[in-house]
């Protein structure tokens, strides 16, 4: 169970987002080719949009795991050692503060949208509104982690132990 749980530690993101990143890219040629053939389907850029809003979300967590997201580095670059872990970890928790938030509000969208159907694919629009959710607990998940790691840089004594 444990290393089950490493796993998708380590590579949750990375398999949705090769999985929905296939299906974009395989719906966006097709979509492209049978235009060309001058017999487009329906379909596939409806599966494109799909795919792209799962792909979307998921890789937003991607970037937090990754600590490539958007940053105040004019500022914080400029800092060293516990002071700019706490800076860190209050700019985190700012960040953590907004997906819980739009975590919340998506469960009024979700209700909004709950008896609509994508008109090609014929599915509930909740496959899609789904995508937030997922997207945002994995944000959430990965920001308490990055908080997490910030706090202990912050705490940890110039001897190398936690305080």
């Amino acid at each position: 169970m444990k290393k089950a749980l490493r796993f998708l530690d380590r590579n949750a993101e990375t398999i949705i987002l090769v999985i929905f990143g296939s299906v974009l890219c395989l719906s966006v040629t097709l979509q492209v080719a049978t235009r060309l053939l001058n017999h487009p389907f329906s379909w596939t850029e409806e599966v494109a949009r799909f795919a792209y809003v799962w792909f979307s979300l998921p890789g937003i967590a991607f970037g937090i795991k990754a600590d490539s997201q958007i940053r105040f580095e004019l500022i914080i670059g400029k800092m060293h050692g516990r002071f700019r872990a706490f800076w860190e970890v209050i700019l985190q928790l700012a960040v953590l503060a907004i997906w819980i938030f739009i975590l919340y509000l998506c469960f009024d969208f979700i209700e909004f949208g709950h008896n609509r159907k994508a008109p090609a694919l014929n599915v509930s629009m909740d496959i899609l509104n789904y995508s937030i959710v997922l997207g945002s607990v994995c944000c959430v998940i990965r920001t308490l982690q990055k908080v997490i790691e910030n706090l202990r840089a912050a705490l940890k004594r110039p001897d190398g132990k936690e305080t």
